[in-house]
């Protein structure tokens, strides 16, 4: 509700994927944030290409204070699954959440569409960049292929432990590839 009222004067819009330079500016703007990535390797031909596929579920969220463009969220939408895919936002509008304000709407308009699941993608608990997700109640956790176990009511009880799974390193990965052929 702080957030509502905190964003009032920003306009959310759910519109068809269709991209511009202004949004790539934002993005690379966005990428520059992450010491892993490297936004002068991102052309706009790679820019159109990663979030601009001509599939009737796409779609994008767009985040307006008047004309300037605030935020960016990319979506799938089916039937009764909305994906968020990527989300990228002015960082000068910090202070108004706009990643959180695209997911609070992204849940409103599943609600709207009678869309049962939103799902927000990878939540890794040590990673500033994905742990945000955990504060959206409830929500389920996938503990392997096709089980989801709820993990978090709404209101803040965990309900279920989540077993770290053991990853093997690529190395592994490649000895048993190879024993395999």
């Amino acid at each position: 509700k702080r957030l509502f009222n905190r964003t009032r004067h920003l306009t959310v819009t759910l519109e068809e994927p269709i991209p511009n330079e202004e949004m790539y500016r934002l993005y690379l703007q966005h990428k520059k944030r992450f010491k892993e990535d490297s936004p002068e390797q991102e052309t706009y031909h790679l820019y159109v290409e990663s979030f601009f596929h001509p599939f009737d579920f796409n779609k994008m969220l767009i985040v307006r204070d008047d004309e300037k463009l605030v935020a960016v969220s990319h979506l799938d939408v089916t039937a009764n699954a909305m994906s968020a895919v990527y989300c990228y936002y002015d960082e000068t509008y910090s202070r108004y959440s706009p990643g959180k304000l695209s997911v609070y709407k992204e849940i409103l308009l599943a609600k709207e569409m009678n869309i049962q699941w939103l799902y927000l993608g990878y939540y890794i608990e040590k990673n500033r960049h994905t742990n945000y997700k955990i504060q959206f109640k409830p929500n389920q956790v996938l503990v392997s292929e096709n089980q989801w176990v709820d993990f978090i009511d709404a209101t803040g009880r965990q309900l279920n432990t989540v077993p770290h799974p053991k990853f093997n390193t690529l190395a592994n990965y490649e000895n048993l590839t190879k024993r395999e052929s």
